[in-house]
């Protein structure tokens, strides 16, 4: 399994890079629900320090400012993955991305058909929230990576870091600094 630091400092990313813990980061963006407030913020730096991707948000209502946003942040660096929102202009967004070989997390993933859909439009990562994915979210996150490998999509299926939906087998997740320096600090 893979772990993407969920951070948007510098000085995080390099302690977790220091000690070999990361794979890459999934950037905080200041619309986020937890906005980045580090001082530290420096996108291109944070994306030279690592080797894997860097998820980086980009904001749009329509797939044409979708694609703008987008091409000023995949010019950062080659490591850049582009995070959409899931919706049917992301979706559009995403299929022509991705046919161009732009990297995509769609993300908030709330439900199986979602999964598929992003999965189909050429998302090379999807990123499934547990608390929005209904009832039973281990089951039904377990079911959408059934159903990914069943289909042979070529997606990585992420979700936010918790114990319980670790369970559920998905290729890689999304921890905060402190969640992951706790773990080893115990």
């Amino acid at each position: 399994m893979k772990i993407y630091l969920k951070s948007c400092s510098l000085f995080e990313v390099k302690n977790t890079v220091e000690y070999n813990l990361i794979n890459g980061v999934n950037l905080i963006s200041e619309t986020e629900d937890e906005p980045c407030i580090a001082t530290d913020n420096d996108k291109t730096l944070i994306s030279q320090t690592v080797r894997g991707p860097v998820f980086i948000s980009v904001c749009g209502r329509s797939c044409e400012q979708i694609l703008s946003n987008s091409r000023r942040i995949i010019e950062i660096a080659p490591n850049v993955v582009l995070k959409l929102k899931v919706g049917l202009e992301s979706i559009k967004a995403c299929s022509i991305l991705s046919s161009n070989d732009v990297s995509i997390c769609m993300c908030g993933i709330e439900s199986l058909t979602q999964a598929l859909i992003s999965a189909r439009a050429g998302a090379d990562f999807i990123g499934i929230t547990g608390n929005n994915f209904s009832e039973n979210k281990t089951e039904n996150i377990a079911e959408t990576i059934s159903l990914i490998n069943k289909y042979e999509f070529q997606t990585e299926i992420i979700i936010d870091y918790s114990d319980q939906l670790i369970e559920s087998g998905p290729d890689a997740i999304f921890i905060s600094h402190q969640d992951l320096i706790g773990q080893l600090d115990k």
